[in-house]
């Protein structure tokens, strides 16, 4: 009969559930220096770290220093 294995299957079912996930940005080509301070500055962001953040993306690139401005300190 199937009553056991439907009953195994209901009990196994009522079970926890852990659910982990890790979400990461697209990856950067391997080298690319702007690529990965670009990621590691908006990563820095998602955690709250605003000015961190700032200080990061604006210590690397004299253009972006100009596009934010008063953000850059």
């Amino acid at each position: 009969m199937r009553w056991p294995a439907i009953l195994l299957l209901s009990v196994a079912a009522c079970g926890p559930v852990t659910v982990s996930s890790v979400a990461y940005t697209t990856a950067c080509p391997q080298g690319d220096a702007q690529c990965e301070m670009r990621q590691n500055a908006a990563t820095l962001y998602y955690l709250g770290q605003d000015a961190a953040s700032y200080a990061l993306i604006c210590s690397g690139d004299e253009s972006v220093r100009l596009v934010l401005g008063n953000l850059c300190f």
